[in-house]
């Protein structure tokens, strides 16, 4: 692979992911200042520490907690729970559930402009929904797949055809993923027979574990999402980093930002394209401004810059 390749990747992977983590920020923060403001009895839980530990109460117990900590706001004004039990599963070698899975390809969907819908891992047969064929916004449908409780991997619907994207190929994993297809062929889209699409599966990223399957069904995802090439390796201790950040409990409120972080440090915003790979000073100093017009505030920039500065060290061991 040469090294102008994985510049490329490099350069691809910061912007899409700090385009992604800038605009869930803020859907983050307009969702918990919704919910402040009218608390839900089932919502208005107390927030866990996920980094904090307890003597006296074993791992198993804790991991077993439910606790909503965070909230997302999609599109047209849903919002997204997703409780602590969930989010600890980001944190360790542990097999991803349904609400990370679901919940980070909804949120990449949700930002794409790139005509991306999701389907529900569950409910896949389960109903008719026009969106999948005949919405013209909606130029693909990914296709999340639990095979046997255990796996995950990810179908993507476009131009009538169904890749199957899975990082542990099997040909028990191929029999059962068809028929799941095929049901949501036929009661899903309501097609006959002869009109399926064809299905192909591909392993363009292979994980080295029993548990990495999620995070391997979210990268591909992702790509798709964002019409680039899934690449040949990840580090998935990252993405789960990054995942924890997309998902996670939201930082303190901008108006908490102390006065002195109110004018963006020089240095931050003149560094060079060396000290940030992928990302100019006059892109970031663009977007600060943009999103400082947008929210009439200088806050919002600071806390763009901010946020760059704190994922930016994660996306540099994407490649």
């Amino acid at each position: 692979m040469s090294g102008k390749r994985c510049k490329y990747w490099s350069a691809s992977y910061s912007l899409l992911l700090y385009r992604t983590l800038l605009i869930i920020s803020q859907k983050k923060k307009k969702a918990e200042t919704q919910l402040d403001a009218h608390p839900s009895p089932s919502l208005a839980k107390p927030v866990c520490d996920l980094t904090a530990e307890s003597e006296d109460e074993p791992p198993s117990k804790r991991l077993k907690t439910d606790r909503i900590v965070s909230t997302l706001e999609l599109s047209g004004g849903s919002t997204f729970a997703i409780d602590d039990h969930s989010l600890q599963r980001l944190q360790g070698s542990t097999w991803l559930n349904d609400q990370i899975v679901f919940g980070a390809l909804r949120l990449i969907a949700d930002v794409s402009d790139k005509g991306v819908l999701v389907a529900e891992p569950l409910s896949l047969s389960l109903r008719h929904d026009d969106r999948y064929q005949h919405d013209d916004r909606y130029n693909k449908v990914l296709l999340p797949m639990q095979i046997r409780q255990n796996h995950w991997v990810i179908g993507v619907y476009k131009q009538e055809r169904v890749l199957v994207y899975d990082s542990l190929p099997t040909q028990c994993t191929e029999e059962e993923v068809s028929p799941l297809l095929h049901q949501f062929f036929s009661k899903t889209l309501q097609m006959d027979t002869h009109d399926y699409p064809d299905i192909w599966f591909t392993t363009p990223l292979r994980q080295r574990n029993d548990f990495d399957c999620g995070v391997m069904c979210i990268v591909a995802g992702f790509c798709e999402a964002s019409d680039i090439a899934v690449p040949p390796e990840i580090d998935a201790t990252v993405w789960r980093n990054i995942l924890l950040r997309l998902l996670g409990p939201p930082d303190p409120p901008v108006d908490e930002y102390r006065d002195d972080l109110i004018e963006l440090p020089k240095t931050k915003l003149q560094a060079s394209e060396s000290e940030l790979p992928g990302i100019s000073s006059g892109w970031l100093t663009t977007v600060s401004r943009s999103l400082s017009r947008q929210s009439r505030t200088i806050q919002m920039a600071v806390y763009s810059a901010e946020l760059y500065l704190k994922i930016y060290p994660h996306l540099e061991g994407l490649i």
